[in-house]
């Protein structure tokens, strides 16, 4: 059985029922049995609060036994003020840190209010500014898009089954740091580069459409149609132990202008053959 604690009251409930019963200021012989009986007590317990009470006595103090019992203190509960959240600049919001700040209290604090659902996380995605010209542009093409379907006599989408999609996209022609995985004893690869701030790029341009698929629902073609390299044939200007002099040598285009882009939507040979 585990030590058992008890509280000042009731201690000096024992103590003065053992004062009740003294005659003078001795218990009688059977008192602090009767103690142990009454408050369901250890025998040694009961004789050990009485000594103490004797010792009080004895220096001149009053009878008054102290639980040695330590109470542990919780700190307060903190409570989201949601109009102090809210007051914040959503700068100030970007990380648990910083909320932390602005709401006087701990990070953990603030990580258990998101558990508990008291603070809600959001990804924020920038949008596109659209001025007034640009959004005429785009209602333009949303009506464009629309057809009368003179069987079922409503409106609807065009099928799109005619429409190629084109969008470009810039590479690194090679990274800063680049990984490899070499046998032992292999002789490291060597990079070199005038400038690591200014890598060359090249631009690619990808053009696909709508699949088409037959009646038993095989596929007719699966709408990738490619992707085409902005480059240009260059001859070399000197000899090398490479190539010679005038052997014609793949560039990168570096500049990307509307001229460049039509050039390459009318020349292209994957055009040529739609």
């Amino acid at each position: 059985m585990g030590h058992q604690e008890y509280s000042s009251e009731f201690k000096n409930q024992v103590v003065q029922f053992i004062i009740g019963r003294c005659v003078g200021i001795v218990p009688p012989r059977s008192t602090l049995k009767e103690a142990q009986l009454k408050f369901r007590i250890f025998r040694q317990t009961c004789t050990r609060w009485w000594n103490a009470a004797k010792k009080q006595q004895q220096r001149g103090q009053s009878m008054q036994l102290v639980s040695l019992k330590k109470v542990r203190t919780y700190p307060k509960r903190l409570h989201l003020d949601v109009e102090v959240l809210k007051s914040m600049h959503f700068s100030k919001r970007c990380n648990l840190l910083s909320v932390a700040a602005g709401l006087g209290c701990s990070k953990a604090t603030v990580w258990r209010w998101v558990k508990a659902g008291l603070i809600r996380p959001h990804t924020s995605a920038i949008k596109p500014g659209l001025t007034a010209a640009n959004k005429l542009l785009r209602l333009r093409f949303t009506v464009e898009s629309l057809q009368l379907d003179r069987i079922l006599n409503k409106i609807k989408f065009r099928n799109m089954y005619n429409t190629i999609h084109i969008d470009e996209k810039w590479f690194y022609m090679t990274k800063g740091a680049q990984r490899f995985y070499l046998a032992p004893g292999e002789e490291e690869p060597h990079r070199t580069c005038k400038n690591k701030q200014f890598i060359s790029k090249i631009m690619f341009m990808c053009a696909m459409c709508r699949p088409l698929f037959g009646v038993n629902g095989e596929v007719l073609f699966d709408g990738k149609i490619g992707i085409f390299p902005f480059t240009k044939q260059v001859p070399a200007k000197r000899s090398s132990k490479n190539r010679m002099a005038g052997t014609l040598e793949t560039k990168p285009i570096e500049s990307i202008t509307k001229d460049v882009t039509r050039d390459c939507l009318i020349n292209k040979e994957m055009f040529a053959s739609l």
